[in-house]
């Protein structure tokens, strides 16, 4: 049982990368790997054959092909093997999913589609919330549609991944004092001056933040 598991689960992956892309080689040979192990060596034969029809020189495919016409390819796969094939195969489904939504973000923001756009680059955000190029577009974006909440937390992300972001910056430094924050504010406005110290909006707000702070001390 455990075996047919992981089987399935490496020609699930297998299966999902080559809906996304059938023109995969490595993805025909994986998958074509999995049949043959499976016993189904007219379903790996196929398999592989495409694979080299897509890569000639696919070593590995080729070889496998012999073993599958041999009817070699019957004893018990290692675990090990499987788990790579199936963590593998997770690599590679998660790579060409996120070449597919940002091929499709491009293809909507070309086509006017704006709530689409924001929707894809949200779904391209989970798979790497480190991705500064797909906060930068979600900020852009969101201030375009007015969405302030989405447009600050998007803008904290760009922040922490890139403390020199001076416009990232600057966009918190007016939201904390709009809210308040005099504190933070007056850190944030540090931050950008200590960047450019010619920057005349930052000497502004600080004045607000001390006034703001000053006439609170005396109240």
């Amino acid at each position: 049982a455990f075996k047919t598991a992981h089987l399935e689960t490496a020609l699930h992956e297998w299966r999902e990368a080559l809906g996304l892309d059938p023109t995969l080689a490595e993805a025909l040979y994986g998958s074509g790997i999995a049949y043959a192990r499976q016993g189904h060596l007219d379903l790996a034969i196929e398999q592989l054959s495409s694979a080299l029809a897509l890569q000639p020189g696919y070593t590995e495919a080729r070889w496998a092909l012999y073993r599958a016409y041999a009817g070699k390819l019957t004893l018990p796969l290692l675990v090990v093997g499987l788990i790579a094939s199936a963590a593998v195969g997770t690599l590679l489904v998660r790579r060409l999913r996120r070449r597919v939504l940002r091929d499709r973000a491009k293809r909507l923001i070309e086509e006017g589609h704006i709530g689409e756009t924001i929707a894809t680059y949200e779904r391209l955000l989970q798979f790497n919330r480190s991705d500064v190029e797909v906060c930068k577009a979600l900020e852009h974006l969101y201030a375009q549609e007015g969405l302030e909440s989405k447009r600050q937390q998007v803008n904290e992300v760009i922040a922490r991944l890139e403390p020199d972001n001076l416009h990232a910056l600057s966009y918190l430094g007016k939201q904390q004092f709009a809210e308040r924050r005099f504190v933070e504010a007056q850190q944030t406005w540090e931050k950008i001056l200590q960047q450019d110290a010619t920057w005349a909006e930052a000497f502004f707000y600080m004045g607000a933040v001390q006034a703001e702070r000053a006439q609170g001390e005396a109240a």
